[in-house]
């Protein structure tokens, strides 16, 4: 999807990312234990974030299908960033400023390895805060 967003995306598109971007960066990231208000509107931003990468694909079903996901892994995201996750927050933002910049320049290559960087650190932290409970994945 974010190789096809880049594809096709305009300047709209474009304009919608930095916006989400700065919306993003504005807001400090939050550890869901903290004040429960300011962690959802610090999620809400980054899911923002993450459709309008992925919003210039022209496939309403893989559109569909992403938010199914996203809706589905919600919950283990929110695992990986408890505080005793070895994950830094500044990480989580220097990740999203890669996937950004490569974006901007139209390089699907280095967005979409960037994008996979960030998705494996958050199943990385999320083996981490889990205490074992991915061991079973890992398996496979």
């Amino acid at each position: 999807m974010l190789r096809r967003s880049i594809e096709l995306g305009d300047e709209a598109w474009l304009n919608a990312i930095e916006a989400a971007w700065s919306a993003l960066k504005a807001f400090p990231h939050r550890f869901p234990g903290d004040d429960p208000l300011q962690y959802d509107e610090w999620a809400k931003r980054h899911n923002a974030f993450h459709l309008v990468l992925v919003s210039g694909c022209d496939s309403p079903w893989l559109l569909r299908f992403r938010k199914l996901l996203h809706e589905q892994s919600e919950r283990y995201r929110r695992l990986s960033i408890r505080r005793d996750s070895g994950r830094d927050p500044a990480d989580v933002e220097v990740e999203h400023a890669a996937i950004v910049e490569a974006v901007i320049r139209r390089d699907a290559e280095a967005a979409i390895a960037a994008l996979a960087k960030h998705f494996t650190a958050t199943k990385d932290s999320v083996a981490i805060s889990s205490g074992g409970i991915l061991e079973a994945d890992r398996a496979v």
